[in-house]
C-alpha cells in the first residue's frame, strides 16, 4: 500500500524536489557577484594583463562553459530518466528483495540534484575569491 502511494505521489515529489534545488541554487550564487559584474573584472584584468592573457583567458572561459552546459545537459538527461523511472523505483521499496534498487534511485536522484548547486557553489566561491576587491585576483593579478 506505501510503495502505491509513493509511486502515485513520485510526480509531486519530483517536482518539489526540483525546485527546492533550484531554489537553493539561486541563494547559494545571488550572493555574489552579478554577471554583468563579473564580465566586467574580467575584462578589466584580461586588459592589464596584456594579448597573451587575453587569448589564454578567452581560451580557458570558452572551455569551462562548454564544460558547464555539458554538464548541465547531462544533468537534465539523467533527471529526466529518474523521474520517469520514479514510480517503479518507489514500488520497489514494498518488497524487501528489490528494496536495494530503490535505494539506489535514491542515492542517484539526490547526486543529480545536488549538481545545480554544487555548481552555484563553485561560482560563488571563485567570484567571490578571484574578483572581489582586495582578492586573491586571476593568476597572480590584482583585481583592481
Amino acid at each position: 500500500m506505501a510503495g502505491w502511494v509513493a509511486a502515485n505521489l513520485s510526480w509531486s515529489l519530483i517536482t518539489g524536489a526540483i525546485e527546492l534545488a533550484g531554489a537553493l541554487a539561486t541563494t547559494i550564487a545571488g550572493n555574489g557577484l552579478s554577471p554583468g559584474q563579473i564580465l566586467t573584472r574580467l575584462l578589466v584584468v584580461s586588459v592589464v594583463g596584456g594579448p597573451v592573457f587575453l587569448i589564454l583567458l578567452n581560451l580557458v572561459l570558452t572551455v569551462m562553459t562548454l564544460a558547464v552546459v555539458m554538464g548541465l545537459i547531462v544533468t537534465g538527461t539523467l533527471l529526466l530518466i529518474l523521474t520517469i523511472c520514479a514510480p517503479l523505483a518507489l514500488c520497489l521499496l514494498a518488497l524487501p528483495y528489490t528494496e536495494a534498487l530503490a535505494w539506489l534511485w535514491w542515492r542517484a536522484l539526490v547526486a543529480a540534484l545536488s549538481i545545480p548547486i554544487l555548481d552555484a557553489l563553485i561560482v560563488a566561491l571563485i567570484s567571490r575569491i578571484l574578483l572581489q576587491p582586495g582578492g586573491l585576483g586571476v593568476l597572480g593579478l590584482r583585481s583592481w
